[in-house]
């Protein structure tokens, strides 16, 4: 997939968020989240992974998170995306990144995004897969190496 329609993918997913925020959604697992009548998804299936900077097991999921980043990079049905929050408590997003050995998209959402809301029940981290039909076929909180 080349990385502008990476990028286009991307900031449509923060436009979905944010329009379902202002309606007051919460998805779970079982749902579709394709309430606009379109194929938002594009035939993709989307990982979402909501983090905080400061929570250790959000800390020890980061590089796996990467390395399956890396393994679907080339591909071009599977888009995985992160958001992080609570930056500077201790990381900055940029100081995350190097951290952590992060290369994939991460979507801030601290600046009222609130994409772990939209998703997430219960804690962080908090891992989102959405099919390419826009069914949430996969939302877990915390750390579980073996269902990531």
């Amino acid at each position: 997939m080349s990385k502008t329609l990476k990028n286009f993918l991307i900031t449509f997913i923060l436009g979905f968020v944010i329009v379902s925020n202002l309606r007051g959604q919460t998805y779970v697992e079982g749902d579709y989240v394709n309430d606009f009548g379109a194929d938002i998804w594009f035939n993709k299936v989307t990982w979402i992974s909501s983090f905080a900077t400061w929570w250790g097991p959000c800390q020890s999921e980061a590089p796996i998170v990467e390395s399956i980043y890396q393994t679907y990079l080339d591909n071009p049905s599977v888009v995985i995306v992160t958001a992080g929050m609570d930056w500077g408590s201790p990381y900055s997003c940029s100081g995350w990144a190097t951290e952590f050995g992060q290369s994939l998209p991460i979507l801030d959402d601290d600046t009222g995004a609130n994409i772990y809301s939209l998703f997430g029940v219960g804690y962080v981290p908090h891992n989102v897969v959405i099919g390419g039909d826009g069914l949430v076929i996969h939302s877990q909180s915390g750390f579980n190496e073996g269902m990531i």
